[in-house]
């Protein structure tokens, strides 16, 4: 709870979130810095988990066979295509029946 209004009072003042020392960037919640760290991590991750075969996403979850992803983020990925593809073609027009 106090994270959440720490955070929230860091952003306000455009101070970066992770190290609360820096200013952020602009149209971001870290500085540079942080940035390029949190990039360095989250890459590291995906590489590590994706030769141990595990999801890239998720800790200790069997990726599915022949994926990076584990057969949970493949179905929640599936589901928010489909659900993106309707919200498309419905703002279009295309395929409404009427």
């Amino acid at each position: 709870m106090w994270y959440t209004a720490v955070r929230n009072a860091l952003k306000a003042q455009g101070i970066c979130v992770q190290c609360g020392k820096n200013e952020a960037i602009t149209d971001r919640v870290v500085c540079g810095y942080c940035n390029e760290y949190l990039n360095e991590k989250n890459i590291g991750f995906y590489n590590r988990n994706k030769a141990a075969g595990m999801c890239v996403r998720h800790k200790n979850v069997k990726a599915a066979p022949g994926r990076t992803s584990c057969t949970e983020c493949l179905l929640r990925d599936r589901i928010r295509g489909h659900e993106r593809n309707r919200k498309r073609d419905k703002q279009s027009g295309e395929g409404v029946v009427g």
